[in-house]
Parts: C-alpha cells; structure tokens; sequence
C-alpha cells in the first residue's frame, strides 16, 4: 500500500535553513514557493508606439506605409511632422503609449500568454520582437528556474515628454507590476529593467537591477 506524502511547503531562500516537518515513516516532498522577478523592457526612443488624445495612430514603427506617408515622403511638412507628435501647442499629455491595438497585438505575439497584459503593444515588435522572444522562451539553469519566476514585461513611454516624465511613468509601472504580483498572493519585491538606451529617462526610484 502507497504510503500519503508528506508535504512541506517552504519559500526558495528557507532552502539554505533546516526544514522542519520531514516524517521518517513516509515519502516526503518538499514543494518551493518561487519569488516573482519580474523583467521589463523599456525601448529606445522613439522606439514606443503613440497615439494621440483621441485615440489615432501618430508613431508606429510596425506600419511602414503609415510611417512612409506621414514622415517618410519629401513632401511631408516639418509642420505636418510636428503636428502630429507635438500639437497645436505642446501637452505632456497628448500622446500615449498605444497598448491596447489588439489586432496589431494578436499578429505580432499573440501565441504568447497574456503579453497584451505585460505592456508588449506598447513598443515597436519590427524592432524588438526577436529579442522578446528569445528572452520570453529563455530557460534558466537550476537551481534558478526552481527558485524564481521571470515573467516579461514590456514598458513603452511618450518620448516627445521629458525624461522626467517618462521616468515617473516608468516608477508607476514598476510600482503596479510588484503590487499585481503580491495581490495575487506571491512573492514579488524587485524587478530587473533591461533598456536599450532609454532616451535619457530619468529613474526617480530605487529596488531595481538595470542592464543596458
């Protein structure tokens, strides 16, 4: 007759401790709780996808004839350029990141669980999409992959803004993913950001590994 397993259930860093509650009389199995790292991608700039107050399209690298037409051709006007991404008169607030373009979000990675959710729509795929992926399908070697959980975000951001901006937005974002992750009862205090280049913007905040 198959023994009841004895299971214990212990947080990743109470592996360097005793762990208590082994039964000598029975299988035991130890069960790790991961900590939640979260990983998020913040873009170059003007490598962020923008739409205006009323929700058009402005800057999207991922639609060549778009780009073409409004920035691309000889006669496009620098007022018609800066009409687009400025405005009659300039507003930290007209543009925002477009996020929420869900059939440009299905054709570019929508075989990826949930990415919509992590910010991916908000940055430019032609430029970045091999490397999400890579880093989305990447397995780490145990006993990290035991112990945390490294989901990736994405976190675009209106580069016509200043950096200071940018970089409260970016603070907001990083305060939201740590909160959604505890508010799902795990593990989650830190986040390691990977930017490529970050236009300059500033981080008005600390608990955060950065590569470049």
């Amino acid at each position: 007759m198959t023994k009841n397993v004895n299971e214990i259930h212990i947080k990743w860093h109470e592996l360097f401790k005793t762990i208590s509650g082994l039964k000598a009389d029975q299988p035991n199995k130890v069960i790790i709780e991961r900590e939640v790292i979260p990983i998020i991608f913040v873009p170059g700039i003007m490598g962020s996808r923008l739409k205006n107050s009323e929700g058009d399209r402005v800057w999207d690298p991922d639609a060549a004839i778009f780009m073409l037409g409004n920035y691309g051709m000889f006669y496009v006007t620098p007022e018609k350029r800066k009409g687009l991404v400025v405005g009659e008169k300039f507003n930290n607030k007209f543009l925002t990141v477009s996020n929420d373009d869900s059939d440009h979000n299905a054709k570019k990675f929508g075989k990826f669980k949930d990415a919509d959710k992590r910010g991916w729509g908000g940055i430019s795929w032609s430029s970045y999409g091999k490397f999400m992926e890579k880093l989305e399908e990447y397995t780490f070697s145990n006993p990290i992959q035991e112990c945390f959980e490294f989901p990736l975000h994405a976190s675009g951001y209106n580069w016509t803004a200043s950096n200071y901006d940018s970089g409260l937005e970016l603070k907001n974002y990083i305060d939201k993913t740590i909160e959604e992750y505890k508010g799902q009862g795990r593990m989650c205090e830190k986040v390691i950001l990977i930017t490529h280049s970050m236009g300059g913007v500033s981080c008005p905040f600390g608990h955060v590994s950065t590569w470049c």
